[in-house]
């Protein structure tokens, strides 16, 4: 095998290397971020059923609507989970 395929396969196998680890990486972040949605979801949750019947405007949309708070807090505690 001569010295120029040599460093073709070097070098290739050094580009895997760096995929993996980017890879790695990337997959690591994933897992933090689904982390942090699930804890952030389930504390709304729990702030939900922690709450009376409160009412709070929020816009949707262009508009202010008065809504149940927990009711939007359940709401948001299920976007987050299918954010996930």
């Amino acid at each position: 095998m001569s010295e120029k395929q040599v460093d073709k396969k070097t070098e290739s196998i050094n580009a895997l290397k760096n995929a993996n680890k980017h890879l790695a990486d990337l997959f690591g972040d994933l897992s933090k971020k689904d982390l942090v949605l699930s804890l952030t979801a389930n504390d709304l949750s729990y702030i939900a059923r922690q709450c009376g019947d409160i009412l709070v405007h929020v816009y949707q949309g262009q508009s202010r609507t008065a809504v149940s708070l927990k009711l939007y807090l359940e709401g948001l505690a299920i976007k987050l989970n299918e954010a996930r």
